[in-house]
């Protein structure tokens, strides 16, 4: 009987952190949109990838959840794309550009 209540805790545990995990990876995301409407790339992309990162340690997602966050990350990885090519110092890029790219948040 022992077991089964092992794998139950074990199963409880599991949900909780994944559930932290997945706060985790909003707050990452809101701040990578806002480093990248900021003007700062290179830290939109560290928190782009943490949050990549923290993503594939998830076991459990709801599906909604699962595809709201990949077409976030998308998102902020075609911005990024797009910032490393077109505007290699971002310097050039107006802000206002750069604004309206956060409004891709809201984890």
């Amino acid at each position: 009987m022992a077991g089964v209540a092992d794998k139950a805790k074990f199963a409880e545990l599991r949900a909780k952190t994944d559930q932290e995990l997945l706060v985790l990876i909003c707050h990452g995301l809101d701040r990578a949109f806002r480093r990248y409407a900021e003007g700062l790339p290179a830290e939109a992309q560290t928190a782009y990838q943490q949050a990549d990162v923290l993503l594939s340690k998830i076991y459990t997602i709801p599906p909604g959840e699962w595809l709201r966050l990949e077409t976030r990350l998308a998102h902020l990885d075609k911005l990024l794309r797009l910032a490393s090519i077109q505007h290699p110092d971002r310097a050039s890029e107006p802000a206002a550009s750069r604004h309206a790219a956060f409004a891709m948040t809201g984890c």
